[in-house]
Formats: structure tokens, sequence, C-alpha cells
């Protein structure tokens, strides 16, 4: 039940149905269940919510779920429960809310309220009551409202 880039309704020729001669329980690429870069529901790699090729929640060729490409159970890149790089689901590193990769926990430097990487405890320069790096109780001196 794959569709067109020019009719979202249309089918292609191929039977919509068939699956690849070597893995019988692989999606094939023309799969409706598959998002495609032209797919009116994918979000894009600058939108807060779009997915990373490498972020936690997808589902890379390696992952640890995948099998062997052999195996009839095996999980390919297009398969319907896999994550694809365009899923809604996982964050972009440009968005403010997103944790990077190095480290789960840290919240991006551009957030007001974010967690450097080096102190913890630490409240970002950028913040009106920032503390300083090296001292857990110190108050900077831009501060307001004191």
């Amino acid at each position: 039940m794959a569709v067109t880039d020019a009719d979202p309704v249309s089918v292609t020729p191929a039977d919509p149905l068939a699956v690849t001669a070597a893995d019988p329980a692989a999606v094939t690429a023309d799969d409706l269940g598959a998002v495609s870069a032209a797919d009116p529901a994918a979000v894009t790699a600058a939108d807060p919510v779009a997915v990373t090729p490498a972020g936690p929640a997808a589902v890379t060729a390696a992952g640890p779920a995948a099998v062997a490409a052999g195996d009839p159970g095996a999980v390919t890149a297009v398969k319907p429960g896999a994550v694809t790089a365009v899923k809604p689901a996982a964050v972009t590193a440009a968005d403010s809310g997103a944790v990077t990769a190095d480290d789960p926990g840290a919240v991006t430097a551009d957030d007001p309220g974010a967690v450097t990487a080096d102190d913890p405890g630490a409240v970002s320069a950028a913040h009106p009551r920032a503390l300083n790096a090296g001292d857990h109780g110190a108050v900077t001196v831009p501060t307001l409202g004191l």
C-alpha cells in the first residue's frame, strides 16, 4: 500500500502485501507503515520534536533489537515498529530541552536554567541568580533583585 510522491492515495503496481524473498517477515520500503522523507506526517530535522539519526530512541541497523539479515524475524530499517530518522518522537540537538548524547542529564547551554557539565550543582552564567562554578554558595556580581 505504498504511495507515490505525486498522489498520496495511489498504489504502486507492485503487490502491496509482498515481502522480500530473503526475509518473509521483513517490510519493504514501499510499506505504508514506513515514514518517508516526503511523508506529510514526517518531521523535519530542524523541528524541535524531530528525531536525530543518532537519537537515544532511534533504532539503528546494529541496534540491540536487530538480528541477522537472513533471520525471518530481523528488524529492517523500514519495519513499522522501528524508529526511523524522521519519527516525530525524538528530540534534536537544537532543541533547548534536548538531552545530549554525551551527558544524558545535561541541559543545553542556551537554556537559562541549564546545569553545566562541569558543575552539576551550578546554574548557568546567563541566569540572574547564577552561582559561581567554584563556589556553590556564592552569588555572581550581576545579581538582580537582591
